[in-house]
């Protein structure tokens, strides 16, 4: 009879623990609704996080592409400015070359006044 209620009293134990892990999953089950949400909502953002970190990557590449662009403007800057002030000297050397050759004319021209008389 001992054993009887000892196999009793253990499958009551038994019973309650069951009992409470069912309560357990069934407040587990109420949830899952929400927590479903909360999954969608967190996948919804990776997916963000994902496009938002590849629109990061090809902003990165652009800003890359315009530093290049950048630098090769300023290489082209100062490749004009030589080239502005090499024209410059050969403009002045030009208008050197003018200046002396109206020079020669105006001499030559008193020359030729001159001649007659010697």
């Amino acid at each position: 009879m001992r054993a009887q209620v000892a196999v009793m009293q253990e499958s009551v134990a038994e019973a309650e623990a069951l009992q409470g892990k069912l309560a357990a999953l069934s407040i587990d089950a109420d949830r899952l609704p929400h927590l479903r949400t909360q999954l969608t909502r967190a996948q919804a953002g990776a997916a963000e996080a994902r496009t938002l970190e590849a629109r990061l990557a090809e902003t990165a590449a652009q800003q890359h592409v315009v530093e290049q662009l950048k630098s090769k403007l300023h290489l082209r800057e100062e490749e004009a400015k030589q080239k502005a002030a090499t024209l410059a000297d050969v403009k002045a050397r030009v208008e050197g070359v003018v200046n002396a050759a109206r020079e020669v004319d105006q001499l030559e021209a008193k020359f030729s006044a001159l001649a007659p008389m010697a």
